[in-house]
C-alpha cells in the first residue's frame, strides 16, 4: 500500500491501514534543532496511581479535574497527545517464556503496587516546563507523575 501524504504541519503525513505515523521530528536532549522554530522537546507525563489507595467520598481526582487540566494544556498549545486508561484490573499481560511460548496473564501482576492510569505528551521548551505541567496534574496529588523525554529515532 502506498502512503498518502498531507502537507499541513503537525498532521499525519503517512497513513498505512488507518494507522497514522507522525513525521514531526522529536529531538533528543542536547541536540540542536534543525529548524530555529523547532526548539521544543516532547515529554511524556505518565500518570501513576497506587493500587492500595483509598479515597474518602470526593477525596480522589475527578474526571472533571483531569479534563480541566487537559483543556489548559490545549489552550497553552503544548498538548500533543494523551489518554486515560480503563481500570488496571482489566489489564492483560503478555510475555514470552524461554521456550518461545506465549504466556498471558489477566490483570496486573499481584505484586504490582502501582499502575499506569494515563499519559500525556507535551511539546515544551525544557524539562522545567514539563515538570510544571506535571505538577498541575490532578494525578500528582493522589499518585505521582513520571516525566520522561521522548526519544527520537
Amino acid at each position: 500500500m502506498r502512503p498518502s501524504s498531507t502537507a499541513a504541519r503537525g498532521e499525519p503525513a503517512e497513513t498505512f491501514l488507518d494507522v497514522s505515523i507522525s513525521v514531526q521530528p522529536v529531538r533528543l536532549i542536547n541536540e540542536s534543532p534543525t529548524d530555529p522554530m523547532e526548539d521544543n522537546v516532547k515529554y511524556m507525563l505518565q500518570i501513576i496511581g497506587f493500587r492500595d489507595a483509598t479515597f474518602e467520598e470526593g477525596g480522589g481526582p475527578t474526571a472533571e479535574a483531569f479534563m480541566s487540566w487537559q483543556a489548559s494544556m490545549v489552550d497553552a498549545g503544548v498538548l500533543v497527545d494523551g489518554g486515560f486508561l480503563e481500570d488496571h484490573e482489566l489489564a492483560t499481560s503478555v510475555q514470552v517464556d524461554p521456550a518461545g511460548e506465549q504466556v498471558i496473564t489477566n490483570g496486573p501482576f499481584p505484586e504490582t503496587r502501582e499502575y499506569l492510569g494515563g499519559w500525556v505528551i507535551v511539546d515544551v521548551p525544557d524539562l522545567d516546563a514539563a515538570l510544571g505541567w506535571a505538577t498541575r496534574s490532578p494525578g500528582a496529588r493522589y499518585g505521582r507523575v513520571e516525566v520522561r523525554p521522548v526519544a527520537g529515532f
